[in-house]
């Protein structure tokens, strides 16, 4: 198995790989534990551990990256991860968000089939309104396995709506105006 301190061993290895790729070279690296091959163009990085794992990670636009895995027995998974400025056109409808909200960021993933989405967002709210506007949402839409806190600097609310899982959680901004959000949801991902 593929452990995450072999993956950090690798992490230099691939990032010099990767220089070395947009070089237009092509570049195989062989070490004890296997090897790790980046296509000439840069789009993506092959690694084959000597216990048969493969892990194959590959960027169809500056935007996307999916990540397979395949293990010996056959068992494997495969991630995709998106990122934008914008709020996808998955993300639910019906979860409020502050009416000056400025999206700092937002990320799809799906791994194995179930998706989720982190939207980061900045508001000139209190947490007072914000407090006001999710409580509502969570009681309008019966969110149940519910738990919500807000103090005078932060703010965390999350439960289950549906099957899904609901997480919003919110910082003073660095910039000591307004708040900083981060709202993430799950599709039939539900705690457990």
């Amino acid at each position: 198995m593929i452990t995450k301190q072999k993956m950090l061993m690798w992490l230099p290895c691939l990032v010099l790989t990767l220089a070395l790729s947009a070089c237009g070279s092509t570049t195989t690296i062989k070490t004890e534990n296997g090897t790790a091959e980046v296509k000439k163009d840069g789009s993506g990085i092959t690694v084959n551990s000597n216990e048969g794992e493969t892990t194959t990670i590959t960027n169809s636009d500056e935007n996307t990256v999916q990540i397979e895995s395949n293990k010996n027995d056959g068992s494997g998974s495969k991630s995709t991860f998106k990122s934008s400025k914008q709020i996808p056109d998955s993300f639910p409808k019906n979860i409020p968000l502050p009416d000056d909200a400025e999206v700092t960021s937002s990320i799809e993933s799906n791994t194995d089939g179930k998706e989720s989405i982190v939207v980061t967002l900045h508001t000139g709210k209190e947490f007072s309104e914000l407090e006001t506007l999710y409580k509502q949402y969570f009681k309008d839409n019966n969110v149940t396995n519910s738990m919500q806190m807000v103090q005078s600097d932060m703010l965390l609310f999350t439960g289950e709506v549906d099957g899904n899982t609901i997480g919003i959680t919110g910082g003073a901004s660095g910039d000591a105006n307004g708040v900083d959000l981060s709202i993430s949801w799950s599709k039939d991902a539900a705690l457990k």
